[in-house]
């Protein structure tokens, strides 16, 4: 099959072999995975396998709605072919922009949506991303219920974490790293590293047991052995800055160590820019306010966030930069 996917070289080499060979793939292991999870002897195991089941299914869905849409394929569809984390041929096929598909989806089902988001931001661009009609959506805006004292944003400003800075500015953060440990080092907390290069240079600088680590295949179990420990553990990931709950006790303090800006030599992303330029610094935004949700859960909650990128002036430029996000900011220049 590896042989298969690197003679592909176009979207409509990869339609022919897909509808011969991925989605039939895909289809007998989304069959397989359900058909093991019924025969797990544990919950956390067929949990598990549902998990995965799931993605297979979602994976499923994107290929054949990719065969269907002949008409969008030189439009609206990428197609590109890297190594993953392990060295194995990966190949992606994505849309550039998904809201032409929302109406058949899920909008013309429904008389009315109330959709709830804390990243928001720009109305007119969330309006073309849904894929509905800027004039047909209302908005409501309400201020945010957590404390700013509570929750407050510590922006050390020694160096920039891009591609040409980031070797000399991450040695300048080891040991602002390591005093930030020091002093969170009875709490739990999460180290956001926006790639896992970040997240190997800590590993081989950085030596503390209480650092918990993980690869793609291992995200569930890292976050799984942090939630259960009593120990004063630290997750150390590149993709935690959505979708959990790291409430009260479970992370008292974050570091931010790289602004999660998306990367540009992704032709996706690429494409994305040709059609709305302003979208680049939205997502970035967004996915900063996405990482600094994980540890504010609840009006009671309490922790501090780090940021350790000086090109969080880039985000600072964004008017769209929430009000309760800058109430609780507070700028320190170090020396370099």
């Amino acid at each position: 099959m590896e042989k298969d996917l690197s003679e592909i070289s176009s979207l409509t080499a990869l339609s022919e072999y897909t509808s011969s060979v991925i989605i039939t793939l895909l289809d007998q292991k989304f069959e397989e995975l359900i058909g093991e999870s019924k025969e797990a002897r544990t919950k956390k195991k067929k949990v598990e396998l549902l998990r995965k089941a799931d993605h297979v299914d979602k994976t499923l869905c994107k290929f054949n709605r990719f065969v269907k849409d002949k008409e969008n394929y030189k439009s609206n569809w990428i197609f590109e072919k890297d190594l993953d984390q392990f060295g194995k041929i990966r190949i992606l096929v994505e849309p550039i922009w998904g809201n032409i598909y929302l109406n058949d989806l899920f909008w013309r089902e429904y008389d009315h949506v109330i959709m709830m988001s804390g990243t928001i931001l720009d109305q007119e661009l969330f309006s073309f991303i849904m894929g509905v009609d800027e004039e047909k959506m209302s908005y409501l805006s309400l201020p945010c219920p957590f404390d700013a004292e509570k929750r407050p944003i510590i922006y050390l400003k020694f160096g920039k974490m891009s591609y040409y800075n980031k070797k000399d500015s991450f040695s300048r953060a080891v040991p602002i790293l390591g005093k930030i440990l020091e002093k969170n080092n009875e709490v739990k907390g999460i180290i956001h590293t926006s790639n896992y290069e970040f997240s190997n240079w800590i590993k081989s600088s950085i030596k503390d047991s209480r650092l918990i680590f993980h690869d793609s295949s291992t995200r569930e179990a890292s976050l799984e052995k942090h939630l259960r420990s009593q120990n004063s553990t630290v997750l150390v990931s590149p993709s935690m800055i959505n979708g959990i709950d790291l409430k009260d006790d479970l992370s008292r303090f974050q570091v931010i160590l790289k602004v999660p800006f998306p990367n540009l030599l992704s032709t996706k992303i690429k494409k994305r820019l040709e059609t709305r330029k302003e979208w680049y610094n939205w997502k970035s935004l967004i996915d900063l306010l996405q990482a600094y949700g994980r540890s504010i859960r609840n009006d009671e909650d309490w922790a501090e966030t780090y940021i350790l990128d000086e090109c969080f002036d880039q985000i600072l430029e964004n008017n769209n930069v929430p009000q309760y996000f800058l109430d609780a900011l507070k700028i320190k220049k170090l020396n370099k």
